[in-house]
């Protein structure tokens, strides 16, 4: 026979007696019976003692066996939190009728949504306290049972994330800078209240919401984020780079003439590069480059505006002009140096006539030097030619004053030495 029975629901107990004639069954609570084997329920839930008493002629026999008799179960719980945000401890507490075994059950399931607190907790404790680790809705149960049934009670508890975002700056402009959300990538996720955005030197100068229509920049500002949330609140702030243009001013130069000289360009600011046909980075430009028309670009570094401005600059051909290099002694006549064709003037070290390219040597001793022949053309282009000049001091011969001889018939060798 069960040891436990359910309240209001008809049991048979099995007579097990040997050689039995008569039966008296009492059931504890005032029932009786003598059957051998009768049918029999429990109005009220408690603990009896079933007597079986058994005789025939040879005498009689008593056996008695005890019984708890329960009613239904009723499954009942409360919990300190209706669910919050994730990464929260949530206590359980079991409020199940005293006929009730209870089996606590949580999904979704896996310590990698939630644990209990205490090692010594499971499933079937009274009482459990959970730590609820992810942001999703979670479904706990707990199931009464016995030998009358079970009853579930169930409850769902939702838990959110704290607010991440992600925002970028946007890139550097120049002289205007107009933006969006998206042009800052901005995303959010998690659980929030209220997003505030503050642009300062922005216009508009505040905005609400995740999005915003186009903000203008006109210089360098910043755009403040704030976040609200039941699972917290953050701030975030991004720089807005707006850089100013920078007039450059470069001076028209004169028309060149092919034969000229290299010529620095003048203009500002510094520290910029040029670039162009027959000019360095520097901005010297060389008319060697040849006649024609040129246009010339001064370009700044200033990212991201990169100011440039441009020059056009003209050259013509000019007449060429030859010179001649010589070599003198330091005791040589003065000469008038070759240069085709005539009409220039010389100058430099040694010109004594500029008109005619007169060279003295007496007036500059020992070396090489390079005086300057300047002759203007008929498209009036000034074209210059240097020859080198060298001069050196004349050899010097050494002789012995007195040979000696000997009365021979024979050849002698003179010494002379040259200096």
């Amino acid at each position: 026979m069960p040891s436990t029975l359910c309240v209001n629901t008809p049991f048979t107990p099995l007579d097990a007696s040997c050689h039995a004639l008569e039966y008296e069954w009492d059931f504890g609570d005032g029932g009786t019976s003598t059957l051998p084997n009768p049918g029999y329920q429990y109005d009220t839930p408690g603990t009896y003692e079933i007597t079986l008493t058994v005789s025939n002629t040879c005498g009689s026999d008593t056996y008695t066996e005890e019984v708890e008799v329960v009613g239904p179960p009723a499954a009942a719980f409360t919990q300190s939190s209706g669910g919050g945000c994730a990464n929260s401890i949530v206590d359980f507490m079991d409020g199940s009728n005293v006929f009730s075994n209870t089996s606590w059950s949580i999904t979704p399931d896996g310590d990698a949504y939630w644990c209990f607190t205490d090692t010594l907790m499971n499933n079937s404790s009274d009482n459990i306290s959970v730590l609820f680790k992810q942001a999703v809705t979670y479904t706990v149960t707990l199931t009464a049972s016995n030998v009358c049934g079970q009853d579930v009670e169930t409850v769902q508890l939702t838990f959110a994330e704290a607010p991440e975002v992600g925002l970028g700056a946007p890139p550097p402009a120049c002289n205007e800078s107009t933006i969006t959300a998206a042009d800052l990538g901005f995303s959010i996720m998690g659980a929030y209240n209220d997003i505030t955005w503050i642009f300062e030197n922005g216009n508009p100068a505040t905005a609400t919401g995740p999005d915003f229509g186009p903000v203008t920049f006109t210089e360098s500002g910043a755009v403040h984020l704030t976040v609200t949330g039941d699972c917290g609140d953050l701030e975030r702030s991004v720089d807005v780079v707006v850089s100013q243009s920078v007039d450059i001013d470069i001076t028209q130069p004169a028309t060149y003439c092919s034969g000229s000289g290299p010529d620095t360009l003048q203009f500002t600011p510094g520290g910029g590069a040029w670039s162009g046909t027959g000019v360095s980075t520097a901005g010297i430009f060389n008319p060697s480059v040849g006649a024609g028309t040129y246009v010339l670009t001064y370009r700044l570094n200033n990212a991201p505006c990169n100011d440039e401005a441009t020059v056009t600059v003209t050259v013509e051909d000019s007449e060429a002009v030859t010179t001649t290099s010589r070599s003198f002694c330091t005791d040589s006549p003065a000469e008038n140096l070759q240069a085709t064709p005539g009409g220039g003037t010389w100058s430099g070290d040694g010109i004594t006539n500029p008109d005619n390219g007169t060279f003295d040597p007496v007036e500059t001793g020992n070396g090489v030097f390079y005086p300057v022949y300047t002759y203007i053309d008929g498209n009036g282009c000034v074209v210059t030619s240097s020859p080198a000049i060298t001069v050196e001091a004349p050899p010097q011969l050494a002789l012995p004053d007195t040979v000696p001889l000997c009365l021979t018939d024979a050849d002698v060798d003179l010494q002379v030495a040259i200096t």
